[in-house]
């Protein structure tokens, strides 16, 4: 794990990718954005692929980097991966 880089401290940009990422969906735009945007939302999520390697490699135990990624999971997962995600936490967490 790098020791610089604190995953808490980057929850506010994360928000910003993720409320810049579901706007650029519902604006009305050029073609050329418009397809542009249109792959963009088929790539996987960046914010819910950092925040599952903190979770998942560096083990991260603070409850708002869990909450932030479960809420991501349910706006844009299905719903297996957030029960897969809701299953993998511990129970010691307070959500």
């Amino acid at each position: 794990r790098a020791s610089f880089v604190d995953p808490l401290k980057l929850l506010p940009a994360l928000m910003r990718y993720d409320e810049m990422r579901t706007m650029s969906g519902a604006s009305v735009m050029s073609v050329e954005r418009e397809a542009h945007v249109e792959a963009a939302h088929h790539e996987a999520h960046q914010g819910i692929r950092f925040l599952e390697h903190c979770v998942g490699t560096w083990r991260t135990q603070q409850p708002s980097i869990h909450n932030y990624l479960i809420m991501l999971h349910a706006c844009h997962s299905e719903m297996d991966t957030l029960l897969r995600s809701l299953r993998g936490t511990s129970p010691n967490l307070v959500y």
